[in-house]
């Protein structure tokens, strides 16, 4: 009884951290090297102007700002695949709010996906701070890169 009082216990504890995690950071990202992940629509969120790939008109990319409690701020590139076949990708995503790159792995999107990489969450000013994003596709083994125009929060 007392081991399933323990566990209960454990159980509130943990769920009481996540909501405060949740309510404190713009998104439930982990804080750590980012990955892809499908785009959410967050409701408070500014994004610069979508960028056709100089690569191909058929990816574009663009860089938003999730803006959250207490000025949290951030960073996140978005990329849509129009092309016909499944593309390989890899991104970097900055901000003058985090001071830290996240670096977007290698990974494959499919035809008519979209797909996210979240940057590292940092405190900022709506108005003065803002961010931009890198992306690169591969192309015949090379990587050919364009960057987004900046999204201010």
């Amino acid at each position: 009884m007392r081991l399933h009082r323990t566990a209960h216990a454990l159980a509130a504890a943990t769920a009481t951290l996540g909501l405060a995690v949740l309510t404190t950071s713009p998104a439930s990202a982990a804080e750590g090297p980012s990955k892809w992940q499908p785009w959410v629509a967050y409701p408070n969120v500014t994004c610069s102007s979508t960028t056709a790939h100089p690569l191909t008109t058929r990816v574009s990319f663009q860089t938003c700002i999730i803006r959250g409690t207490g000025g949290a701020l951030q960073p996140v590139l978005v990329v849509k695949n129009d092309a016909p076949h499944a593309i390989q990708i890899r991104g970097y995503v900055y901000s003058d709010f985090s001071g830290t790159t996240a670096d977007c792995p290698t990974t494959y999107l499919s035809s008519g996906q979209r797909t996210t990489c979240l940057g590292y969450t940092g405190t900022g000013t709506s108005g003065t701070d803002s961010a931009w994003s890198d992306l690169g596709i591969m192309n015949g083994g090379a990587w050919n890169w364009g960057q987004t125009l900046e999204a201010s929060a």
